[in-house]
């Protein structure tokens, strides 16, 4: 599985579970995380890496999560759909 696939897997998974879940095309703006979930009034921003271990967070994305996260947002950065499911499950029930 690459990016891509584990992408649109996770994205069908969250909205399977309710949430409003969306790939953000930010083409002027590089650093910014790939999808927003929306559930019950909360926001989750997930940046996702290749499953081959391969991909890094660049310095300008892990500056965009750092901003995130100083206004009260939650980021996670993701390889894996079992790792994604146990964060959005454990989300959803917050």
């Amino acid at each position: 599985m690459n990016e891509r696939d584990l992408q649109k897997k996770c994205l069908a998974y969250a909205r399977d579970q309710g949430c409003f879940a969306r790939k953000v095309e930010t083409p002027a703006h590089n650093g910014f995380p790939d999808c927003i979930f929306h559930f019950k009034g909360k926001t989750l921003y997930v940046e996702f890496k290749n499953p081959n271990g391969k991909g890094k967070v660049s310095p300008i994305q892990a500056k965009d999560h750092q901003r995130l996260e100083a206004v009260g947002m939650t980021v996670y950065v993701v390889d894996d759909f079992s790792y994604f499911r146990g964060v959005l499950n454990a989300w959803i029930r917050l």
